[in-house]
């Protein structure tokens, strides 16, 4: 932990492995997905913007614990969703499947990946493209209509 508190004046409890894991079972029940991306970097997605700025807050504060949590071996039970892949802007089901890409094309700056997801974006008139690993935005393909 950094020791120092997000908001003035609020007292965490320590980071123990059951607060860890209260806090994903927590996260996981309000549809927030956390990953740890292949550099220990807590990867967040609330979609639905469900956290409160005092929840962001006590995410923040743990983040490297809970990085530190998630990657350990079977830290996470598989009904939590810690590991499921990331919420995206539109259902599941409308993203194309993943695609892979050349190894000699384009990879992805953070984890190195080749994989990518398309996803649907503004009632389908965009495409964004998300690296398979780790979720994070490659670009877009397509912005409101006009192709790259």
């Amino acid at each position: 932990m950094d020791g120092a508190d997000p908001i003035p004046g609020t007292a965490y409890p320590p980071a123990t492995p059951a607060a860890m894991a209260d806090l994903v079972q927590l996260l996981a029940e309000r549809g927030v997905a956390l990953r740890v991306s292949p550099g220990g970097e807590l990867l967040i997605r609330d979609r639905d913007k469900r956290l409160s700025p005092a929840d962001r807050a006590a995410v923040h504060h743990y983040r490297h614990d809970l990085a530190d949590w998630l990657a350990a071996p079977g830290a996470a039970a598989p009904e939590c969703g810690a590991f499921q892949h990331p919420k995206r802007d539109e259902s599941d089901e409308t993203a194309r499947p993943r695609s892979e890409g050349s190894p000699a094309g384009p990879r992805c700056d953070r984890c190195g990946g080749v994989e990518f997801v398309e996803v649907p974006t503004h009632g389908g008139a965009s495409v964004r493209r998300d690296c398979g690993r780790c979720g994070r935005t490659w670009g877009f393909p397509v912005w409101r209509g006009a192709v790259e």
